[in-house]
């Protein structure tokens, strides 16, 4: 039996005291622990997550994508 989905989100309207470094190392270590993780960065401005976790030239869809139909 699989336990419910829990949903973690990390916001300030503050930039740069490291949110997306608290998810993506949170997110990283429940993965090491066989958890399922969806990074979601909300971020419309910058992709810090992406870099962060060197996904940054693996990005399938963007905000551009769902705009675009």
């Amino acid at each position: 039996m699989t336990s419910p989905a829990k949903i973690l989100s990390f916001f300030s309207g503050k930039g740069g005291v490291g949110k997306s470094h608290v998810c993506a190392a949170l997110g990283l270590a429940l993965s090491l622990h066989k958890k399922s993780v969806l990074w979601i960065d909300m971020d419309l401005g910058w992709r810090n997550l992406d870099f962060i976790l060197k996904a940054d030239r693996d990005i399938v869809f963007d905000l551009n994508h769902i705009y675009q139909g």
